[in-house]
């Protein structure tokens, strides 16, 4: 979950649901307790949350292509995804 945070730049807190039985797998995850850190814990992605995940992600990546790359010309295309890379390696880089 720390891992998580960081990546998300968010904190711990804001991850872990209050109630993790309920809202945990209400969104298709389920809690582990993390083996290396006896304070630390794991979301785990479930079968049903897995399988909702790919039940949207063709919505998703028709609605990216829609909304983000078809009205960018080429060359804009090309931007972004230098500006993408920029980012990327600034995070990687300079981690939270």
């Amino acid at each position: 979950m720390s891992d998580l945070a960081d990546r998300t730049r968010s904190s711990r807190s804001r991850l872990v649901p209050r109630s993790r039985s309920a809202r945990g797998t209400r969104l298709g995850r389920a809690w582990r307790n993390c083996p290396t850190d006896k304070r630390g814990q794991l979301a785990v992605l479930t079968d049903e949350g897995f399988a909702a995940l790919a039940a949207a992600a063709p919505d998703h990546v028709s609605a990216v292509r829609q909304y983000v790359i078809d009205p960018l010309t080429p060359e804009q295309v090309t931007q972004l995804d230098e500006i993408g890379r920029a980012i990327v390696a600034s995070l990687e880089a300079d981690p939270p």
